[in-house]
């Protein structure tokens, strides 16, 4: 806003424009506004209020003028409320609207999730404020937020909690696993929509399980890994008046040299350590090398005694 309406003239008259304008001494503009070059500008970060301030106009030769300015700052506003979202049910389409935001400011409302949350798998949220999809995983009390915003308003969010109907299969990891050792895990679904079928597991198609790893149609994952590093592949839990779901599974193997400390059980002990494939034949070879090693010494000592 340009407040640049001050005037002087020469002594011939003569209308000048070269006028410098600054604040009064103990004068200041609402946060985020600037005075530069007879222009007031930026964004106003002040609460809502009124403020005074006064600028002053001066021209060398001349008697300086003052002006007292008056600024209302005003913030828009939204209202956002948390509605309570009906369950979902997997498979099934999903087209909700969380658009209940409003304001009296006349501004438009833009959805979106907070940085970092999602929807359940298979649904996704317009701008406009509506869910749509079809749900691909089961969940209870499945959370995300929603944040509500508008240009020049204070954003607002709302954290919606929903339950997804069918069969629950969480992603597992099983980290910090020692290469040859035997493990023994039990892959886990529940279903939460009141189904009583028994739930089977079996890998998916174009998957494969680590070498040396094995897993049961009662989802008894065992074996004992033969290659180092991270590997991962798709289960399949099944069960008769469900939709079949899918779950993740990451499982990590390192040789007993590099195994963090806090090393998962093994199969049927519940504890302890045990040596891996590279483990064993490192302590095997080392102690033959040494007492090989020895034998030898021993001999060419007794062969010197002998000679002399």
């Amino acid at each position: 806003k340009s407040i640049k309406n001050a005037a002087a003239f020469d002594e011939n008259g003569k209308l000048s424009s070269d006028i410098e304008y600054k604040l009064v001494e103990n004068s200041v503009l609402p946060e985020g506004l600037e005075l530069k070059d007879g222009i007031i500008s930026g964004t106003a970060k002040a609460a809502p209020g009124t403020y005074f301030f006064t600028v002053e106009a001066s021209k060398e030769g001349k008697t300086s003028a003052t002006l007292d300015f008056i600024v209302k700052v005003k913030a828009y506003s939204i209202s956002y409320e948390y509605v309570p979202l009906d369950d979902m049910t997997i498979g099934k389409p999903v087209n909700v609207s969380v658009a209940n935001a409003t304001t009296d400011d006349g501004i438009q409302i833009k959805y979106a999730l907070k940085d970092g949350d999602s929807l359940p798998k298979g649904l996704v949220l317009s701008s406009m404020g509506l869910i749509s999809g079809i749900p691909q995983r089961a969940y209870n009390d499945f959370e995300f937020t929603i944040v509500a915003s508008g240009d020049l308003a204070i954003p607002k969010e709302v954290t919606y909690s929903v339950n997804v109907a069918g069969v629950v299969f969480d992603d597992a990891k099983f980290e910090n696993l020692i290469i040859g050792k035997d493990y023994s895990f039990k892959l886990s679904a529940a279903a939460n929509n009141g189904s009583e079928s028994r739930i089977y597991y079996e890998l998916k198609e174009g998957s494969s399980l680590p070498r040396g790893m094995k897993l049961l149609a009662d989802g008894t994952l065992f074996g004992s890994g033969l290659d180092w590093g991270t590997q991962t592949f798709t289960v399949v839990a099944k069960s008769e008046g469900n939709v079949e779901v899918e779950a993740t599974v990451t499982m990590s193997f390192y040789t007993i040299f590099e195994t963090p400390v806090d090393e998962p059980p093994a199969a049927g002990d519940g504890a302890g350590c045990g040596a891996s494939v590279n483990g064993n034949i490192f302590a095997v070879l080392l102690p033959a090398v040494f007492a090989v090693g020895g034998i030898m010494a021993i001999n060419k000592i007794r062969i010197r005694r002998n000679k002399k």
